[in-house]
């Protein structure tokens, strides 16, 4: 998500049961798309990372079913 150009690329690994995950998501994710994604200063990639110490369920197939181009040209749409 993001300019494929954009000075900073900003990795997350992530896993879906994760409560910490879930609070970026819900408390910090907004306002970093908002500041620095959709101003070209930061990429922004998801990568799915199951925790070893919460007890998780194998990740939903469709999050990964979107074409590369949709993700890394910022039109990122659930199927």
């Amino acid at each position: 998500m993001g300019r494929d150009d954009a000075p900073v690329t900003m990795v997350e690994f992530t896993d879906y049961q994760c409560p910490f995950c879930r609070k970026f998501e819900t408390d910090s994710f907004a306002k970093l798309k908002t500041e620095y994604i959709d101003t070209g200063k930061v990429r922004f990639i998801s990568r799915d990372l199951p925790s070893i110490s919460i007890p998780t369920l194998p990740a939903p197939p469709w999050p990964r079913a979107v074409p590369e181009s949709n993700i890394n040209s910022g039109k990122c749409a659930t199927p």
